[in-house]
């Protein structure tokens, strides 16, 4: 997936046990494709934007996000986000 100058991939990967702590990060067993929520507007949440994107995972999946910039011109600023965690520490996300 591409916005602008960034490239985003979705690596499919094997899910860590809960409260084992990784010692490094696991291996990509290949790209999942981000899908366009106008696509499917009749079967995602009403509250997620039109021009949002999202990937499918099964309960037992995960997944790992790498980031690319490779136009050498200055620096590009992102944030992740997820429903219930916390997606740079790991933890459980508290909306107040």
């Amino acid at each position: 997936m591409r916005i602008g100058k960034l490239e985003v991939v979705f690596h499919r990967t094997v899910r860590v046990a809960d409260g084992r702590v990784p010692s490094n990060l696991p291996p990509s067993l290949g790209t999942m494709k981000a899908y366009k929520v106008a696509d499917y507007r009749d079967r995602c949440p009403k509250e997620w934007d039109e021009g949002a994107f999202f990937v499918a995972l099964h309960d037992t999946e995960a997944l790992w996000i790498s980031f690319r910039h490779n136009s050498g011109e200055g620096h590009i600023g992102q944030r992740c986000q997820s429903v219930s965690h916390n997606l740079y520490q790991s933890r459980p996300l508290f909306l107040i």
